[in-house]
């Protein structure tokens, strides 16, 4: 999760990063965060269940208006 997110500080700072790595490492961050959960108590697992799915989410928005600026 630290890797992923130090990846996404990087692009996200970046001047020449693509749409799509941003989505790649997003949808990475959701996956992650979402098997957190899996592993987490109650209590925890919902919230972060819900923070996995928003970057999920996330990354497909960006990879559609990605494509549709092509």
């Amino acid at each position: 999760l630290s890797a992923s997110l130090k990846e996404l500080k990087k692009l996200l700072k970046g001047k020449k990063s693509e749409a799509s790595e941003i989505a790649e490492v997003l949808e990475q961050l959701g996956e992650q965060t979402t098997a957190i959960g899996d592993d987490s108590g109650k209590g925890i697992k919902g919230p972060l269940h819900k923070v996995g799915k928003a970057l999920a989410q996330a990354a497909k928005k960006i990879e559609k208006a990605a494509e549709k600026a092509q």
